[in-house]
Protein backbone atom coordinates (compact mmCIF):
# COMPACT_ATOMS: atom_id res chain seq x y z
CA UNK A 1 0.00 0.00 0.00
CA UNK A 2 1.51 3.27 -1.07
CA UNK A 3 0.56 5.85 1.58
CA UNK A 4 1.24 8.77 -0.74
CA UNK A 5 -1.43 7.66 -3.21
CA UNK A 6 -4.14 6.70 -0.73
CA UNK A 7 -6.87 8.82 0.73
CA UNK A 8 -7.69 9.18 4.39
CA UNK A 9 -10.65 6.84 4.09
CA UNK A 10 -8.40 4.05 2.79
CA UNK A 11 -6.01 4.56 5.71
CA UNK A 12 -8.87 4.24 8.18
CA UNK A 13 -10.95 1.50 6.58
CA UNK A 14 -8.46 -0.76 4.79
CA UNK A 15 -5.38 -2.68 5.89
CA UNK A 16 -2.31 -3.23 3.71
CA UNK A 17 -4.02 -6.04 1.78
CA UNK A 18 -7.05 -3.92 0.85
CA UNK A 19 -9.38 -5.73 3.25
CA UNK A 20 -11.91 -3.71 5.18
CA UNK A 21 -11.02 -3.22 8.83
CA UNK A 22 -13.95 -1.07 9.87
CA UNK A 23 -17.09 -0.07 8.06
CA UNK A 24 -18.26 3.51 7.94
CA UNK A 25 -21.26 2.52 10.08
CA UNK A 26 -18.91 1.22 12.78
CA UNK A 27 -16.96 4.47 12.67
CA UNK A 28 -20.19 6.46 13.03
CA UNK A 29 -21.26 4.29 15.98
CA UNK A 30 -17.96 4.77 17.83
CA UNK A 31 -18.01 8.49 17.11
CA UNK A 32 -21.49 8.79 18.62
CA UNK A 33 -20.47 6.76 21.69
CA UNK A 34 -17.45 8.99 22.29
CA UNK A 35 -19.56 12.12 21.81
CA UNK A 36 -22.16 10.77 24.27
CA UNK A 37 -19.56 10.09 26.94
CA UNK A 38 -18.12 13.56 26.39
CA UNK A 39 -21.57 15.15 26.84
CA UNK A 40 -22.20 13.21 30.07
CA UNK A 41 -18.90 14.41 31.50
CA UNK A 42 -19.67 17.99 30.51
CA UNK A 43 -23.14 17.85 32.08
CA UNK A 44 -21.63 16.73 35.39
CA UNK A 45 -19.41 19.81 35.43
CA UNK A 46 -22.24 22.07 34.30
CA UNK A 47 -24.34 21.12 37.33
CA UNK A 48 -21.64 22.53 39.59
CA UNK A 49 -21.26 25.59 37.37
CA UNK A 50 -23.88 27.58 39.27
CA UNK A 51 -22.03 27.12 42.54
CA UNK A 52 -18.63 27.82 41.04
CA UNK A 53 -19.85 31.25 39.90
CA UNK A 54 -20.32 32.36 43.54
CA UNK A 55 -17.39 34.51 44.65
CA UNK A 56 -17.89 34.23 48.42
CA UNK A 57 -15.92 31.13 49.43
CA UNK A 58 -18.18 30.07 52.33
CA UNK A 59 -21.35 30.41 50.26
CA UNK A 60 -19.76 28.55 47.36
CA UNK A 61 -18.76 25.67 49.66
CA UNK A 62 -22.28 25.58 51.11
CA UNK A 63 -23.78 25.45 47.63
CA UNK A 64 -21.45 22.64 46.56
CA UNK A 65 -22.12 20.66 49.72
CA UNK A 66 -25.87 20.97 49.19
CA UNK A 67 -25.67 19.92 45.53
CA UNK A 68 -23.41 16.97 46.26
CA UNK A 69 -25.27 16.01 49.44
CA UNK A 70 -21.96 15.74 51.29
CA UNK A 71 -21.74 17.37 54.75
CA UNK A 72 -17.94 16.93 54.71
CA UNK A 73 -17.70 19.75 52.16
CA UNK A 74 -18.83 22.17 54.90
CA UNK A 75 -15.75 21.72 57.10
CA UNK A 76 -13.88 24.69 55.64
CA UNK A 77 -16.65 27.22 56.42
CA UNK A 78 -15.28 29.64 59.02
CA UNK A 79 -18.42 30.57 60.99
CA UNK A 80 -19.49 27.77 63.35
CA UNK A 81 -23.24 28.42 63.01
CA UNK A 82 -23.07 28.60 59.22
CA UNK A 83 -21.01 25.40 59.16
CA UNK A 84 -23.60 23.54 61.25
CA UNK A 85 -26.44 24.87 59.09
CA UNK A 86 -24.54 23.80 55.96
CA UNK A 87 -24.01 20.30 57.37
CA UNK A 88 -27.69 19.98 58.24
CA UNK A 89 -28.81 21.07 54.76
CA UNK A 90 -26.31 18.81 53.02
CA UNK A 91 -27.29 15.87 55.22
CA UNK A 92 -30.99 16.42 54.44
CA UNK A 93 -30.14 16.56 50.75
CA UNK A 94 -28.18 13.30 50.93
CA UNK A 95 -31.04 11.58 52.77
CA UNK A 96 -33.47 12.83 50.14
CA UNK A 97 -31.24 11.46 47.38
CA UNK A 98 -31.08 8.09 49.15
CA UNK A 99 -34.88 7.97 49.35
CA UNK A 100 -35.10 8.60 45.63
CA UNK A 101 -32.37 6.05 44.95
CA UNK A 102 -29.93 8.45 43.26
Amino acid sequence: MNIQNTGLSQLIFENTYGENIMSKDDLMYYTLVIAGVFMIVLSAYASEGDCLAIRNYDKRQECLAYQRGDPADCTSIRDYDQRQLCRARADNQSRFKKLLGR
